[in-house]
């Protein structure tokens, strides 16, 4: 973070001069998180891939840094109803906020590929994913027979608000299943994560307010 030096004029200065320093410092420490971008970093990925590949943890840490949304790296994640019809995984992660700020959401997105060409086939998936312990149901999909090959968003969740936190713990499941030759697999997923400012504590605000309180004293005791 880009360092600011303000200094505090002594007490013997004029009490105007006084005033406006006290009350520009709580503006300057606002203004010193906004210096730099708020960026979150993500790190300790742990992929746990089920009878597939499913999410490719290397992959996906080495393109997260710079930006608060996380594409998740997949290969051979898919489920066909010739071969067991069933396909799953899970992938974990640690995610910090920059100083000076607090992670306050997330959003998710995520995609399919899904072939049920035959009349009887069908293909489903469903999404979860576990913040600092608590559980997201984030969306599901079925699909029947006669539709043919289509890719289709099974979550678009939007923001999901979550308890202010420097740190979070991120788990994520995903499940595909198949049957009767439908065939499913799994395409683009990210992950995005808002931030806000952590705020000021009342006590600065305080502090301003009096010595504004005092300098207006000053100057009232000067004109009588």
């Amino acid at each position: 973070m880009n360092s600011r030096t303000f200094a505090i004029p002594p007490l013997s200065a004029p009490p105007r001069t006084l005033a406006r320093a006290l009350l520009l410092a709580p503006a300057l420490l606002i203004a010193a998180p906004a210096a730099q971008a708020a960026t979150v970093s993500f790190a300790n990925f742990d992929d746990n891939d089920g009878p597939t590949l499913g999410y490719d943890a290397d992959a996906t840490e080495a393109g997260a840094g710079g930006s608060n949304t996380l594409d998740l790296v997949v290969s051979d994640f898919e489920a066909s109803g010739a071969i067991g019809g069933i396909a799953f995984d899970q992938i974990a992660f640690d995610v910090m906020a920059p100083a000076g700020y607090y992670i306050t959401g997330f959003s998710v997105f995520e995609e399919v590929s899904t072939n049920t060409e035959a009349a009887n086939s069908v293909t489903g998936a469903s999404l979860s994913i576990d913040v600092n312990g608590q559980s997201y149901s984030l969306g599901q999909g079925i699909f029947s027979g006669g539709s043919g090959t289509t890719t289709s968003i099974i979550s678009n969740t939007g923001v999901i608000a979550i308890p202010n936190a420097m740190k979070v713990d991120v788990s994520i499941d995903n499940n595909l299943f198949a049957a009767n030759g439908g065939v499913i697999s799994k395409g683009a997923s990210s992950i995005e994560f808002t931030v806000a400012p952590v705020p000021l504590p009342p006590a600065v605000w305080l502090l301003g307010s009096a010595v504004l309180g005092l300098v207006s004293i000053g100057r009232a005791r000067r004109r009588g």
